[in-house]
């Protein structure tokens, strides 16, 4: 071993072993939010804004809310990027386990959508969707869909409101040993709904949408 090289050799290892031992340290505000968030995207749904959004999807404040709240913030290199243009609580259901997080997603046309689910366990498994888009320079909840199916019959359900015009489809499709025919509704019930208006405890699963599944 050549002069010197056992020295260095052992500062490694201290070095290594200093390294494994040391803790990263949140601060009190990041300990209260950072554990809260579930997942952040970048998007351009404001025009009164320069570049783009900051979506930050979060659980509820509330521990046992079983809820999401939805922060959408200026962005880079706007005068008032990190500053709150909407604020969103308790829009969806929310669980613990996988299937039953909800997440978000950019459309092509520059819209957020809001995906919550329950997927992971039970036989009548569902899917929500709320799309958000800037009207008036306020952003909107524009548009909803919520999907169910039965998982022992293969009955299923889909509607989708469009709430910027208010009208609404749902399609319900029979068991496949069933001989009843396929259930087709639409109608119009006009809703103007800003992000912040918007309670999943109060406005989601609207009851046009609703159906049991497991009655067919």
């Amino acid at each position: 071993m050549r002069p010197g090289f056992a020295g260095w050799l052992a500062c490694g290892f201290a070095l290594v072993a200093t390294r494994i031992g040391a803790e990263p340290v949140l601060s009190a505000e990041e300990r209260a939010i950072l554990p809260r968030v579930l997942q952040a995207v970048h998007v351009d749904i404001s025009q009164e804004h320069i570049g783009a959004e900051r979506a930050v999807l979060l659980a509820s404040r509330n521990p046992d809310a079983a809820k999401a709240d939805l922060v959408i913030l200026a962005g880079e290199p706007d005068d008032n990027a990190g500053q709150p243009l909407a604020i969103g609580r308790d829009l969806v259901w929310m669980g613990l386990m996988a299937g039953q997080v909800p997440r978000l997603d950019v459309t092509e046309s520059g819209g957020l959508r809001l995906h919550a689910e329950q997927i992971g366990i039970g036989r009548s498994p569902w899917e929500e969707t709320l799309t958000l888009a800037e009207r008036e320079g306020q952003i909107r909840i524009a548009g909803y869909t919520l999907k169910q199916w039965d998982r022992l019959t293969a009955a299923s359900a889909t509607c989708d409101w469009n709430l910027l015009t208010g009208n609404w489809v749902q399609d319900v499709t029979m068991p496949a040993e069933s001989d009843l025919p396929p259930i087709h509704h639409e109608g119009n019930r006009p809703a103007h709904y800003l992000l912040s208006d918007w309670n999943g405890e109060d406005h989601g699963w609207p009851d046009f949408c609703m159906v049991d599944l497991t009655a067919f």
